[in-house]
């Protein structure tokens, strides 16, 4: 996926797109936001742009570098998420090891994504913490929190930080319809999750019809006879 492929975002986006047209990309960045708002779409599309060798403020997805990514066959991509609970210590040692190892070209990117930065344990952050204040250059950071205070202070200041607003439900509306789901799910969805992938979710789970069906039920039902709307859900 392109950045232009990315629902909305457009603040986020055009910091991306400034860093990679103007070439001053930064060692690290904090993309912030609620679920649901694309974060993990855009770092990897962002990733993919960092690879490409056409150049410009987005991957062109026809050169051999958009390619291999696309195909999963990218070595210099590095993705980190929870080890159950948390991200541990021997994690960031493990990343740590993976970055450091030299490749045939010196001046070649590396970039590592780390999925739910908020989970790491107090030891694994003040790793992080030495790690990006004496980066393996070049190497491009991408954590992804909730917030930016759901981080150490000290990590965050040394991130530039992207934020990542919640979809309107209108934006969830028209992206939902133009990925091909049906309209009555995509607006039941929309009232019943949060955020894109949660909408996806509802839509996508067994006997979502019927799920709806109920709700449009309940929705009719009088006061008076909520009892009974709940004997039908059950």
């Amino acid at each position: 996926m392109r950045l232009a492929e990315i629902p909305g975002q457009e603040k986020a986006k055009q910091i991306l797109r400034h860093a990679l047209q103007s070439g001053k990309v930064s060692h690290a960045y904090l993309f912030h936001g609620p679920g649901g708002t694309g974060r993990l779409q855009t770092a990897l599309a962002f990733a993919q742009a960092l690879f490409c060798t056409a150049g410009g403020d987005d991957a062109c997805g026809e050169c051999l570098e958009c390619r291999k990514f696309e195909h999963g066959n990218q070595p210099d991509l590095h993705r980190i998420a929870p080890d159950g609970n948390s991200i541990k210590l021997g994690q960031i040692d493990d990343l740590q090891r993976e970055m450091s190892y030299r490749t045939a070209d010196p001046s070649r990117r590396k970039v590592y994504i780390m999925e739910k930065a908020e989970s790491m344990t107090p030891p694994a952050s003040n790793s992080l913490l030495k790690f990006l204040e004496e980066p393996v250059s070049p190497t491009v950071a991408i954590l992804l929190a909730t917030h930016a205070g759901a981080v150490l202070p000290t990590i965050a200041s040394r991130t530039q930080p992207v934020p990542f607003l919640p979809y309107s439900p209108k934006e969830m509306l028209e992206q939902l319809a133009q990925e091909g789901y049906p309209a009555a799910h995509v607006r039941a969805a929309v009232h019943l999750a949060s955020g894109l992938d949660g909408c996806r979710a509802v839509i996508e789970q067994i006997g979502f019809a019927e799920i709806r069906n109920v709700v449009i039920q309940l929705g009719k039902e009088s006061t008076s006879r909520f009892t009974a709307g709940m004997v039908t859900v059950q």
